[in-house]
């Protein structure tokens, strides 16, 4: 090849690869739009006996397992006990005392939801996905769907998994200030 020959072809791989690069960003763009559009909203799932709830992620701090969480004594049952999560104390709610839910309360293991502006904890006995919400793809209120009182519910989605009302939650006698 001669000096004119490589370097046009040195031209044409910058401009395949400036196209290659403006449409990549420009399919990114298009995903990014289209989530907001869609208006998804990450949420974390997890099992409170055999149903499945939903917290939204940026309600959030962190998610830790429940060891060695100390019962405080003459409490409400709504209050698990408090828990040291790095060097700082939080108060740790029974999520299902708080739902209505009848369970025993065994021994296998749980995780605590730390809450990102009280950081009170909410003890829920399993882990299991994260989902993206998406409020077309809500199937209704928790009332309409659900026989139990879900005071605490604001909607339903995928059929099965309740998104928890956390500024309701956080209205419970136990934490309001009298």
């Amino acid at each position: 090849m001669t000096g004119a020959q490589d370097l046009c072809l040195d031209n044409l791989q910058d401009k395949m690869a400036a196209i290659f690069r403006k449409r990549a960003s420009d399919l990114a763009g298009d995903r990014v739009r289209e989530s907001k559009k869609n208006s998804d909203v990450p949420v974390l799932v997890f099992w409170v006996g055999n149903e499945r709830y939903a917290l939204e992620l940026e309600d959030l701090s962190g998610v830790f397992p429940c060891d060695n969480c100390t019962p405080l004594p003459k409490s409400d049952k709504v209050i698990s006990g408090v828990i040291n999560i790095r060097g700082d104390l939080h108060c740790v709610m029974e999520l299902s005392v708080l739902l209505g839910l009848d369970l025993p309360q065994g021994d296998e293991k749980s995780y605590i939801l730390l809450l990102k502006q009280t950081g009170l904890g909410l003890n829920v006995h399993r882990l299991d996905q994260i989902l993206y919400f998406r409020g077309k793809d809500q199937a209704g209120s928790a009332q309409q769907h659900f026989e139990i009182p879900m005071e605490y519910g604001k909607a339903v989605f995928q059929e099965t998994i309740i998104l928890l009302d956390l500024p309701k939650i956080l209205t419970h006698p136990v934490l309001v200030k009298k």
